[in-house]
């Protein structure tokens, strides 16, 4: 086994034989979100797979294969969770506002209107598009609390930490070895709880170059229009758990190695290949 630090993690099983929980399971191994609710459990769970199968369905990640919006009497979350994932979900899921969505609200905070002291509160997630503008830079996917009952709404702890941290290290330290760059768009990770851990061991790191280092380990940053911290976040926790992956080659068993090659022919890969 080897880690992988790779931003395509999230292949789907080339056997094609991947279940909705091998999904979910592979999609939150970096989640800081699903450990953390984790130690709040009185029965220690040897993984976070574990803990998916006996504490969750699918349907809590908006993956319900009976397109359920709510658990019933009538549900078999074992049976859900081995329904293989190509057969409920043949084009994909790429709605991480929904797969997301009760994970962040049962473990940001606040968890309770400041003002009223309601717990009638909900999730939104900035508009899709929107972007909340602090200085000179722009800061996506931030996760709001909103009351119900006097309306009032709050940015999740975990990305106000955040965007402070980030707004005084722009004005701070401006350099052209920075990731950061005016007029980009810095995009928050929907893992808060991993954002939080990511930002207070930044806030311990003396040198700058290090800092922006671990805010664009690919160095992607510079080629495009923003800076998905998603990545970053998700390289630091692979580190922090001491997370390891297998490669594609590794899922591939011998029959499928001997398959694919026995169906190649060497002249398909020449125009000019000649018989002799």
């Amino acid at each position: 086994m080897e880690k992988r630090k790779d931003k395509n993690k999230f292949f789907v099983n080339i056997s094609n034989k991947e279940t909705i929980l091998d999904f979910v399971d592979r999609k939150l191994s970096e989640n800081a979100s699903i450990r953390e609710l984790m130690k709040d459990e009185t029965i220690r769970f040897s993984s976070p797979r574990d803990y998916l199968y006996f504490k969750f369905c699918p349907g809590y990640f908006g993956m319900c294969p009976n397109s359920k919006k709510e658990k019933d009497s009538m549900c078999n979350a074992a049976n859900c969770w081995e329904k293989r994932f190509s057969s409920v979900f043949p084009d994909g899921f790429d709605n991480d506002y929904i797969f997301f969505y009760n994970l962040v609200k049962d473990t940001i905070t606040p968890s309770i209107c400041y003002s009223c002291g309601s717990s009638n509160v909900e999730l939104e997630w900035q508009d899709e598009g929107y972007l909340a503008k602090i200085g000179l830079i722009n800061f996506a996917d931030i996760a709001y609390i909103k009351c119900n009952s006097c309306k009032k709404r709050y940015m999740s702890h975990a990305d106000n930490f955040a965007i402070e941290f980030i707004v005084k290290l722009f004005l701070a330290k401006p350099s052209k070895h920075s990731p950061i760059k005016p007029g980009k768009t810095v995009v928050l990770p929907k893992d808060k709880v991993g954002l939080e851990i990511f930002i207070k061991h930044l806030n311990k790191v003396n040198d700058i170059k290090e800092v922006f280092k671990k805010l664009d380990p690919f160095s992607v940053a510079s080629h495009l229009g923003e800076l998905d911290l998603s990545l970053a976040v998700s390289d630091f926790l692979c580190d922090y758990y001491g997370i390891e992956f297998s490669t594609e080659e590794d899922l591939l068993t011998d029959e499928d190695f001997e398959k694919d090659f026995d169906d190649i022919d060497i002249k398909d890969l020449f125009d000019d290949f000649e018989d002799k």
